[in-house]
């Protein structure tokens, strides 16, 4: 995930992310005994977030600050919690799956040695160029300018010849003509706005959008959602932005929610369009990877995924969790939506410290509620009521696994359903 992270962000495409880092991760999971819809699946939902996650976002980041008249960085900002939230629980349901499977360990030799891997450090030099020259004050194109030239500088061998220049040569063309397709795809987003402004389409949508929701915000943000899924099955994620940050958002912000906070909604719901299914480019492309079934690997990244479709809920109503507070405010709202994410995926999962029964997973899922709704409206109540479940399960699986054998995880008596290549 990691990689799909630190990939993702700079390419702003999760079909793209996919191809690249998967054919690495993908085959390795399969290796390891993950079967090849659900290696598939893990690659999809870890390379979809790449586009939330700062400092780079793709391009979504400097579209936003033009709608909202916030700087680059300020985005950034905002982006960090929501950002740690998607890939937390989207790594709590792989880690919990992995743990019910038992899976192999990865070999020891497969792993490059500690002076490598340090030194392949180097190529993580133009994100922080980019970065820093947007801090200093310099426009994007600048800052994008001076990425490219260090990515050139640290790539370079120590005697560069001709094939190394062709490479270079190659790498700007490919980079010239998605620069042209974006400018395209951006042209005709331009005519989309100009149209809906002129026929009030942007006027009406809202008024729309409030009779539809009944004047509820909720419903409201359901409805966005919705929108936006059916969007993301024919357009790329800055378009699908461009298009509801345009008809639906100010129908949200008329209804009372945080400017900021509706345009991330839309950004993030926008970006998980592609674990949609029918369509969910980004499953596509890993099923083709990894030579399993499209539906198959689409249901296993909503079985991965779908803990990041409740994340744009929670920052919709409590603007901590963008940074939008006090510190005790931002950390209270944090960990206790870190915590919903980890109970709630050990609940549906079916596993914890050990495959879980049925209670188990009845208080596992309320524990996730009351650590929620914490998230969402700090309160004692809350707080002791997900605390008190949760160490009342934590107790009990551990004085199991101290009466029976601690290396076996199934219960006597349950059947094995894990998902290895068997499947």
């Amino acid at each position: 995930m990691v990689a799909s992270a630190l990939c993702g962000m700079g390419s702003g495409s999760p079909t793209a992310n996919v191809v690249t880092t998967g054919t690495f991760t993908i085959p390795l999971m399969k290796r390891q005994g993950l079967a090849p819809q659900a290696a598939g699946g893990v690659e999809a939902a870890a390379s979809t977030g790449g586009q939330i996650m700062p400092p780079v976002m793709g391009a979504v980041a400097f579209v936003m600050a033009e709608f909202t008249g916030v700087s680059y960085l300020t985005i950034c900002g905002y982006a960090i919690i929501p950002a740690i939230l998607y890939f937390s629980a989207v790594g709590f349901s792989v880690h919990f799956h992995v743990r019910s499977s038992n899976l192999r360990d990865a070999p020891a030799e497969g792993l490059p040695p500690l002076r490598t891997f340090l030194w392949d450090l180097k190529y993580l030099l133009p994100i922080v160029v980019l970065v820093g020259v947007l801090v200093a004050g310099y426009t994007p194109g600048m800052a994008a300018f001076w990425a490219i030239i260090s990515l050139i500088l640290v790539s370079m061998p120590r005697r560069p010849g001709a094939a190394y220049l062709r490479t270079i040569a190659r790498c700007l063309d490919d980079g010239g003509r998605r620069a042209a397709e974006f400018a395209l795809v951006m042209a005709c987003i331009s005519i989309f706005v100009k149209i809906a402004t002129a026929t009030g389409i942007a006027i009406k949508f809202p008024l729309l959008l409030s009779d539809l929701s009944g004047g509820s915000l909720l419903w409201s943000y359901v409805l966005t959602a919705f929108a936006l899924a059916v969007l993301g099955m024919e357009l790329p994620t800055v378009p699908a932005y461009i298009i509801v940050a345009v008809v639906a958002v100010p129908a949200l912000v008329r209804l009372g929610a945080n400017p900021i906070q509706a345009h991330f909604f839309a950004l993030y719901f926008s970006v998980l369009s592609a674990l949609t299914p029918p369509v969910a480019l980004a499953s596509l492309a890993a099923a083709r990877v990894a030579g399993a079934d499209y539906f198959k690997t689409a249901w296993w990244s909503i079985k991965f995924g779908y803990l990041a479709f409740i994340v744009p809920f929670l920052f919709a109503y409590n603007p901590a969790l963008m940074a939008l507070g006090t510190p005790a405010q931002v950390l209270s709202a944090a960990a206790g939506a870190l915590l919903g994410c980890f109970a709630i995926a050990a609940c549906l999962q079916g596993h914890y410290l050990h495959v879980a029964s049925l209670l188990d997973r009845v208080l596992l899922g309320a524990a996730a509620f009351f650590f929620l709704a914490f998230a969402v409206k700090p309160g004692i109540a809350f707080l002791a009521g997900a605390m008190a479940l949760a160490l009342f399960v934590t107790a009990k699986q551990a004085r199991w696994r101290a009466r029976f054998n601690p290396r076996y995880t199934e219960p006597p008596g349950r059947a094995f359903n894990g998902s290895t290549n068997r499947e």
